[in-house]
């Protein structure tokens, strides 16, 4: 919400419940109710936007509390809060995301070092030597066999 429309309609009877959402809001969701610096169209911001959040903060909690808000809605409250909760958010986010994909590149590694140590090996003790010998070997086999076939001694 942005709060600062809303500070004339709030009372200390209807503020807890505003910032709740009136009960129209699942309970599992966070909801924050803040004032973002603004300044004119067209005009330079008249202090460091920075300063400006600081200031729209401490607005918006003073308001608050003035209007008499539940304490345990306090957290809520303000740009800076907000900020804090969504770093806080995408951490978790990020972190429970990252998790599988860790997982995943493990069991690739593992995978792969096996199959690196098998090629290894494979490579190692291969003889190029004897693959000649045992083409050749092959070679003068199916030769030999086509001689029957060639003459029709064969089927």
């Amino acid at each position: 919400n942005k709060l600062d429309k809303y500070y004339s309609d709030l009372t200390s009877d209807n503020v807890s419940a505003w910032v709740d959402g009136h009960g129209d809001l699942p309970e599992y969701l966070t909801r924050f109710a803040l004032t973002l610096p603004f300044w004119k169209e067209g005009d330079q911001p008249p202090k460091p936007f920075r300063d400006m959040i600081d200031d729209k903060t401490m607005e918006d909690m003073n308001q608050m509390s003035q209007k008499g808000l539940n304490p345990k809605y306090m957290s809520s409250i303000g740009f800076k809060n907000f900020a804090s909760f969504m770093e806080k958010k995408i951490e978790q986010m990020f972190v429970e995301s990252i998790s599988p994909v860790l997982t995943k590149l493990k069991d690739f590694k593992s995978t792969n070092a096996k199959d690196w140590t098998d090629l290894k090996t494979e490579f190692t003790e291969t003889d190029p030597h004897r693959i000649l010998s045992t083409t050749r070997e092959c070679g003068v086999s199916f030769a030999k066999g086509l001689v029957y076939v060639m003459e029709g001694q064969l089927g």
